[in-house]
């Protein structure tokens, strides 16, 4: 604070819709700054247009118009995907450090180490935020290379994704079969069709049935997901809906091998609604993950590994109930209000 006057924030972000696990993590976090009264903050949303040429103008505008808040805020806390800090966050830095602002980058998702790795000139765009005043990483995993990659240390923080955990607040459904879900992307990279061939060749049709939820651009997957027996897809809802229908749930499916996975904001919210995870042992997912303790971990793109893990949960339901209780203990580090009230706010107060 400099005397009685609140340092003012420049906050930004993309914020929904679309409904995604980094819009749906920026809008919690906008909202928990209702909680910070010590800071007065103003939001950016970094949103886009599908057409292609209203887009291009839509982000000149938007670049044009974060450059002149800069001049008027002390905090510059810039929220993205690596693609969009290494173009952007060298400008945003250059301008900070010349006016004297303190300047903070949050990366969304976990490629950030692929992105470094794919061009020498995303390293050296990588290299120049090292300058930044404070970097925030979603994984434990992206803070180890940082350190090892960019030689830094005291400005990069774990910023883990977060979401409001309310262990108690819904009682659990008893089912008469098996309720699987999967919500997030629909897409093949998450899995998608592994799951629908996987959950062909159960042995046990008669006794399962599989949710799957998210918005899906794919025709073909879209029909096929139609056209399955016991399969419903039920499409994109709001975080809310989703968050109220995990409970009535008996496992979570996530077979993704996207490139990009980190900490997935669907996977907490499973863990909070006290359900077992069936998930791929892929990148940073065994953060999330622990094998045999709060779900199962499968290799990747496996449809018999994938078949042999809902099996397993159909015929133990003993065990479901065990991992789904160690999904409640486990989750609890995530609660949003820990993460984008009191962390964040202590890391502000860091400037």
């Amino acid at each position: 604070m400099e005397g009685n006057r609140k340092k003012k924030v420049l906050l930004i972000g993309p914020l929904p819709p679309p409904i995604g696990g980094t819009t749906v993590s920026f809008d919690y976090l906008v909202k928990a700054t209702d909680k910070i009264n010590s800071f007065e903050f103003k939001v950016v949303n970094l949103k886009l247009s599908e057409n292609r040429l209203k887009n291009i103008l839509l982000q000149v505008f938007l670049l044009l118009r974060i450059i002149s808040l800069i001049f008027t805020h002390d905090i510059i806390s810039f929220h993205a995907n690596p693609r969009r800090i290494a173009v952007w966050g060298p400008i945003f830095l250059r301008i900070a450090k010349l006016l004297g602002k303190k300047i903070q980058f949050r990366f969304f998702g976990s490629d950030l180490d692929l992105f470094y790795k794919e061009s020498n000139v995303n390293e050296l765009l990588i290299h120049k935020l090292k300058a930044a005043d404070q970097i925030l990483l979603q994984t434990k995993g992206l803070i180890k290379f940082w350190r090892e990659h960019l030689k830094t240390e005291d400005n990069v923080h774990w910023f883990a994704t977060s979401r409001p955990i309310a262990i108690e607040s819904v009682e659990k459904r008893v089912n008469e079969v098996v309720r699987f879900v999967y919500a997030g992307h629909v897409k093949e990279e998450k899995g998608i069709k592994v799951l629908l061939d996987a959950f062909k060749q159960l042995d046990h049709e008669e006794q399962v049935i599989l949710d799957i939820y998210g918005k899906c651009t794919d025709a073909e997957l879209e029909s096929r997901m139609r056209n399955m027996e016991r399969v419903n897809y039920i499409g994109e809802v709001t975080a809310d809906v989703i968050r109220k229908q995990l409970f009535t749930y008996d496992a979570f499916l996530f077979p993704s091998f996207w490139k990009g996975e980190g900490y997935p904001g669907a996977l907490i919210e499973a863990m909070q609604a006290g359900l077992p995870i069936v998930s791929t042992d892929w990148r940073y997912l065994t953060e999330l993950v622990e094998h045999d303790y709060n779900g199962l971990l499968i290799e990747p793109q496996n449809i018999p590994d994938l078949v042999k893990a809902m099996t397993y949960l159909i015929e133990k339901p003993n065990k479901r109930e065990e991992y789904g209780k160690n999904s409640k203990t486990f989750v609890k580090k995530f609660d949003s209000d820990e993460w984008n009230y009191r962390v964040f706010e202590s890391l502000l107060r860091k400037f």
